[in-house]
């Protein structure tokens, strides 16, 4: 393979790599499908739980998985609807991942008509949460004291796809005890962690673009190193 190729086709590929990737950190999902909410959410940052005569809690990331059949269509502006979604999720606590199932109600809100018609703009607000598959006594929750207020954007990206923006911003509460007493987070954004949609599709055409780029320097690098040392090129240094 020309050396000269090698370098181009390396540098094309971190190139647009770089480019999948900074569209990731706008937060967007890029899909054929605009039903309500996204269909995955990771937290941006931690939270911590200071429960009274124990030692305090790091929540340090939490991703929810919502159930693809239970996913809506945006209610139109104006409408609001109230949903139950079944959900899949990974925690962290104190170290230790955990995952199990769950369920959570979020109140979809059509904002009033003015916004451009390729756009469906939406608060949502996570109305409950209960999830299952936390070791015995702990149990965690959406604060039922304090609003998780989000919101969701869809814009038409022509061809039958779109751009999906969406967030919640999740006030949680953990239990030690089975439910008996509740301890609200804290953290530097109020005891809220920020839940991001998670951009699928581009964070994985980025990943195969930056490995066949590894791929094709490592090739690149392997075969100077055989024409270095090949009996070749000994008898012309001699």
């Amino acid at each position: 393979m020309n050396s000269s190729f090698v370098r181009l086709a390396t540098i094309a590929v971190l190139a647009i790599a770089a480019s999948s990737m900074s569209q990731d950190a706008r937060g967007d999902l890029f899909t054929n499908d605009n039903r309500a909410p996204g269909p995955s959410y990771h937290s941006q940052n931690g939270v911590t739980f200071f429960p009274g005569g124990a030692p305090p809690v790091q929540l340090s990331f939490f991703d929810i998985f919502v159930d693809i059949n239970d996913r809506i269509p945006p209610p139109p502006p104006g409408n609001n609807v109230s949903s139950f979604f079944d959900i899949f999720f990974d925690v962290e606590l104190d170290g230790t991942t955990f995952r199990g199932t769950g369920n959570m109600r979020v109140g979809l809100n059509g904002l009033p008509p003015g916004e451009p018609v390729i756009r469906s703009l939406i608060d949502t607000e996570m109305l409950s949460m209960d999830l299952l598959g936390l070791p015995n006594g702990v149990m965690l929750r959406e604060s039922p004291t304090r609003q998780s207020l989000g919101r969701y954007v869809a814009t038409d990206a022509g061809q039958g796809n779109f751009r999906i923006g969406s967030f919640f911003d999740v006030f949680t509460e953990l239990s030690l005890d089975g439910g008996q007493s509740w301890v609200p987070a804290s953290g530097s954004n109020g005891g809220s962690m920020r839940m991001s949609i998670v951009p699928e599709p581009s964070m994985a055409a980025a990943g195969m673009l930056v490995g066949l780029g590894i791929l094709l320097t490592s090739k690149f690098r392997r075969r100077k190193s055989n024409e270095l040392h090949s009996p070749e090129s000994n008898n012309q240094q001699s």
